[in-house]
């Protein structure tokens, strides 16, 4: 592959959206209230304004549709809104996931650094070849592996 055409630009949204129900918005309250119960109950009045807080952030993230945002990956690395770069010489590897019947695939970097998160990467599943082509000229591709988080938040379509 010529250096000139080991480029991939796409753009994604920056998250998974899963669309929500109205029964998803009552669950979410419904186990708030339940839990702040509890919290008076045992008298941890800290631990309610935190339920609170917390609840209403899921209410808010929850309705958060994603925005799109343009990724880069060439020579140098992955460049993000074309102002976040992670260099190549700073991710350890690389894995995509096996799920190809959606719309949309993801890459997962992992950093060198031991205390920093992978780095998911939405594209699209047109690119997926051209996207691995790319990432094993650099890094070196090991399977997905999805987490305990990310199962999760697939069970509760966060």
């Amino acid at each position: 592959m010529e250096m000139e055409k080991l480029e991939l630009v796409w753009q994604a949204p920056e998250f998974e959206y899963r669309e929500k129900g109205i029964a998803w918005y009552w669950a979410s309250i419904g186990m708030a209230v339940a839990l702040l119960a509890i919290s008076v109950w045992q008298r941890n009045f800290l631990l309610g304004v935190f339920i609170v807080l917390a609840e209403i952030m899921v209410m808010v993230w929850g309705n958060q549709e994603p925005r799109m945002i343009e990724f880069r990956l060439d020579g140098e690395g992955l460049t993000v809104a074309g102002n976040k770069s992670y260099a190549y010489a700073d991710i350890q590897d690389f894995a995509l996931d096996s799920d190809t019947d959606q719309e949309w695939a993801e890459v997962m970097l992992s950093f060198k650094k031991r205390l920093r998160a992978p780095l998911k990467v939405i594209f699209s599943q047109e690119d997926r070849e051209k996207m691995r082509t790319i990432l094993s000229r650099f890094l070196v591709e090991v399977e997905h592996e999805r987490s305990l988080v990310d199962a999760l938040e697939k069970f509760i379509r966060f």
